[in-house]
């Protein structure tokens, strides 16, 4: 079970940057059925709850060549159990630094890094990303291995997609104890744009694919 909850808050301080702000919230359920989970510290997990909880601060700024940009960001998480309350034990940092070359009207590289403190040690991530427009209802961006979108327009207010995200994500558990997700997830969903309101609902399915 996964529930996802998440907010942007753009903000221009000059000609040239926007500052977003971004709180998140995720709850996910992992049951892991008759292969229970057995910690070196003496208890045994059969079904885990964890709660994702992450403010980030980004700034893109945008240089006197506007086809060029970069992207500067940085995070506080608190990934844990959800019997545990954010602390020094659960907080963790994230940072990540993107360049970004418009080629065309049509067609964006990027290239950049991301590192993150997990509870099982330092992670440290290559970017590579692009951002094309394929034909006027057709478009794909990503930033690789983090995620990939391929975005179909049925109606201004209506897109379904196709997404592809890489999870690399560590936990906190009672007793000092971590767990570790590695994955790939696959999902189909359908975004639906409310007029005039600058919100979006989002109805989707997926699976786990590596």
């Amino acid at each position: 079970n996964f529930f996802q909850s998440q907010l942007n808050l753009p903000v221009k301080i000059s000609p040239r940057d926007v500052v977003v702000l971004n709180p998140s919230y995720e709850r996910r359920r992992i049951n892991t059925g008759s292969n229970n989970l057995l910690s070196p510290h003496g208890p045994t997990y059969k079904e885990l709850d964890f709660q994702s909880l992450s403010f980030t601060v980004s700034n893109q700024h945008t240089f006197s060549d506007t086809t060029a940009q970069l992207l500067a960001a940085a995070a506080i998480r608190h990934y844990a159990d959800i019997r545990l309350s954010p602390s020094e034990n659960t907080l963790t940092p994230a940072f990540a630094l993107l360049y970004s070359k418009r080629t065309s009207q049509r067609f964006a590289w990027k290239l950049g890094a991301y590192y993150s403190k997990e509870f099982f040690g330092n992670l440290w991530l290559p970017l590579v990303g692009f951002d094309w427009k394929i034909s006027d209802r057709l478009w794909c961006w990503g930033i690789l291995p983090r995620y990939a979108v391929m975005d179909y327009t049925i109606t201004p207010y209506w897109h379904s997609c196709i997404n592809y995200k890489g999870v690399t994500d560590s936990y906190r558990l009672p007793e000092e104890d971590w767990f570790s997700i590695v994955e790939g997830q696959l999902r189909w969903s359908n975004d639906f744009y409310i007029p005039r309101t600058g919100l979006m609902m989002t109805v989707d399915v997926g699976h786990s694919i590596a």
